[in-house]
């Protein structure tokens, strides 16, 4: 059999595998730039090529179909430049019109359309000035700033460090703390970065500007959104959105599992079926590189701050835009610390179940983005890197653009992901519930044993984590409700912690301050519970990396629990703000409404057919009414008339009778007269004289 060969007739080189890894250690063979692949290994090719095949296609040029096509083809080459503009002025006068009317006839329906419009209306602008003067922007404003603080930042730290930690303390004293309770969370917050730094694995070897950049960019974002009001507008806006658009999962899951609001068991039809929703619309905006650019941005800004390593700032900034699912398939050759910071933040960050079923309207966008920079604070200080990255500048790191062909492939791939995911969370979930009923079962047993039958898992954790709660600013009359809620979450999951909490809030244990501090602090995906779902996703998706991951999986449970309540004490402090404010609509910024918006319309929705049923009952019954006075009315008509009837023709009868009577009468008398008259011997007279003689 002749060698195979390729079109130049050259004998292609074959390489085993320990060949190919020395030649590219000695440099004959380039090696690649690190790439992050978002949604896990590479797939491999499905069908095997095989190059002694021929595959070449024998075309017949003659074809008159073929020439059409070709001549079809080239008219669109080289008019290419005039269609698309054909095209794009056609489409643009179109959405003009459109826009019009849409904002014509009504405003407030619009206005997801308005913010569209101008986020797309401001990126073309953005992209134009990007491509035609962006790098004579950088050339002459952005590089010579970059270069001064570069050669200058060593005695230019000492003043700015020092005036932000003073602005930090003015603004906090002037216009943040107006009681006692923000103190707590202020206190808090402190306690919280000694505990993470004592706790430290390395404290010798701590780089402080990513930890100082990480809680300082956290702090503007809170104060964007919690203090500004058109902050708070925008985000609460896009959230609502955002909750709105997810809860379109629910109408797939009713074709399958029937009406949600019939469903006793929400987790495994609803909740699950929302997570495999996400995973497909995740993957699709990562076919399109939505998701890529999104993260490149988000990475850049927190490069530059933080001066973090390249590949975890772009791992950490794309977990922002992915779902849990695709989070934990996150493929990076990086270092421990780096891994750390990665899924801190993945465990500190909000799950797509919650916004829709406990509708926590304005935190679902929100918190996210909140949590990238502490996640990154969190694990630089309390897992320092101890040796160099070989990615430290945005350039050395590519994103991987996925080998999906087409939208289609890109969806059921990611729904496949995702579908991975929901059954290690519901076999994890499962055990984990009846272990903690296994325990609760097993200390009320103790207790019972001592007279003492409150002893439960809950009651426990209630003084385990009563400190806790006390630094974070929840009222002490509220700290141990607050604190037996902090235990479930953290020893069972953060779903039943909700569950928990809006049994709470219904039946009045904690106020409105407690509530909110405890829905910030149960936000996150980092339960223990986590730690044998995120291995169990591992095994079924990337098993080579169950070993890595796990070993200091309880580290990053810790530190992702301590970034959430880190981020309640932020909350905390600034919830008397929006108490002050006059209005009834700040405060529930931070207070999470415990029943899933598409249930509450879906009830509305039964509340209004129902009430157009009966609407139309009653309107059927007044009408079987009506007709049926109708008809005895008509019966009673019919009946008088009928009777008038006869009684009129009795009348008739009647005097047809009598005056035949009378006319028998007058003829008997008639009769009469005349026989007697002849037996008189009268002469009888006609008629008319007999008549005028009686007269006379």
């Amino acid at each position: 059999m002749a060698p195979i060969q390729d079109k130049t007739g050259v004998m292609p080189p074959l390489y085993l595998p320990q060949e190919e890894e020395e030649d590219k250690m000695n440099g004959s063979i380039p090696a690649k730039a690190p790439t992050v692949s978002l949604f896990g290994a590479p797939k491999q090719a499905a069908v095997y090529d095989d190059p002694i095949e021929d595959d070449s296609i024998i075309k017949n040029e003659n074809n008159p179909v073929y020439k059409l096509q070709n001549w079809a083809a080239a008219c669109c080459l080289n008019n290419q430049r005039l269609f698309g503009r054909a095209i794009a002025f056609i489409l643009f006068v179109g959405f003009t019109v459109y826009f019009a009317f849409a904002v014509d006839f009504s405003v407030e329906r619009s206005m997801a359309l308005i913010v569209i419009t101008a986020l797309s209306i401001g990126w073309i602008i953005y992209a134009y000035i990007r491509d035609n003067y962006g790098d004579s922007i950088y050339k002459y404003l952005i590089e010579p700033v970059e270069i001064f603080l570069v050669h200058h930042w060593g005695w230019f730290r000492w003043f700015f460090y020092p005036a932000l930690a003073i602005g930090v303390v003015f603004y906090l004293t002037f216009d943040v703390v107006k009681e006692v309770k923000q103190l707590q969370s202020i206190s808090g917050f402190v306690l919280f970065i000694i505990i993470t730094y004592l706790t430290s694995k390395y404290p010798d070897r701590i780089n402080w500007r990513p930890v100082v950049w990480g809680y300082t960019l956290q702090f503007i974002l809170a104060i964007l959104v919690l203090r500004w009001e058109y902050g708070y507008i925008a985000v609460k806006f896009l959230s609502d959105e955002i909750t709105k658009f997810l809860e379109y999962a629910y109408e797939g899951a009713a074709s399958i599992f029937g009406d949600p609001w019939m469903i006793f068991h929400a987790f495994v039809f609803m909740a699950m079926p929302l997570l495999i929703y996400v995973g497909a619309v995740m993957s699709i905006l990562y076919y399109y590189g939505i998701t890529q650019m999104l993260a490149m941005k988000v990475a850049w800004l927190m490069q530059k701050s933080m001066q973090t390593t390249a590949i975890e700032t772009l791992s950490v900034a794309s977990n922002i835009f992915l779902n849990g699912a695709n989070g934990f398939n996150v493929d990076v050759a990086a270092l421990s610390s780096t891994v750390d910071a990665i899924r801190i933040q993945l465990f500190a960050r909000w799950q797509p179940c919650y916004c829709s079923r406990f509708r926590l309207c304005n935190l679902c966008c929100f918190w996210s983005v909140m949590s990238a920079p502490a996640s990154i604070a969190i694990a630089k200080l309390n897992f320092p890197e101890t040796e160099v990255s070989v990615t430290e500048k945005m350039e050395d790191v590519q994103l991987d653009s996925g080998e999906d062909t087409n939208v289609f492939e890109a969806a059921a791939n990611g729904s496949s992901v995702a579908g991975k995911t929901v059954v290690a969370v519901v076999v994890n979930f499962l055990s984990f519930l009846g272990l903690l009923a296994f325990v609760n079962a097993t200390l009320g047993w103790i207790g019972t044993r001592v007279g003492f039958d409150e002893l439960s898992f809950e009651w426990i954790c209630s003084y385990l984590f009563y400190p806790f709660s006390l630094v974070m600013g929840v009222d002490m009359s509220d700290c141990r409700e607050v604190a037996k809620l902090l235990g479930i979450k953290i020893f069972t999951s953060e779903i039943l912690a909700y569950q928990e909490l809006g049994r709470s809030v219904a039946a009045g244990l904690i106020n409105e301050r407690s509530r909110a501090i405890a829905t910030y602090a149960l936000c996150g995906f980092s339960s223990l519970s986590t730690l044998a779902i995120a291995v169990g996703v591992w095994n079924s998706i990337c098993p080579q990396k169950v070993g890595q991951m796990a070993s200091s999986m309880f580290r990053v449970i810790v530190e992702a629990n301590m970034s959430c309540l880190m981020t309640a004490c932020i909350a905390g402090f600034n919830l008397n703000h929006w108490q002050n404010q006059g209005s009834d609509d700040y405060p529930n910024c931070m207070v999470a409404e415990y029943e899933s918006n598409y249930l509450k319309e879906k009830k509305k929705e039964r509340k209004k057919e129902r009430k157009k049923e009966r609407k139309k009952e009653r309107k059927k019954e007044r009408k079987k009414e009506r007709k049926k006075e109708r008809k005895k009315e008509r019966k009673k008509e019919r009946k008088k008339e009928r009777k008038k009837e006869r009684k009129k023709e009795r009348k008739k009868e009647r005097k047809k009778e009598r005056k035949k009577e009378r006319k028998k009468e007058r003829k008997t008398d008639r009769q009469t007269d005349r026989q007697t008259d002849r037996e008189n011997g009268d002469r009888v007279l006609p008629n008319e004289s007999r008549t005028n003689q009686l007269q006379q």
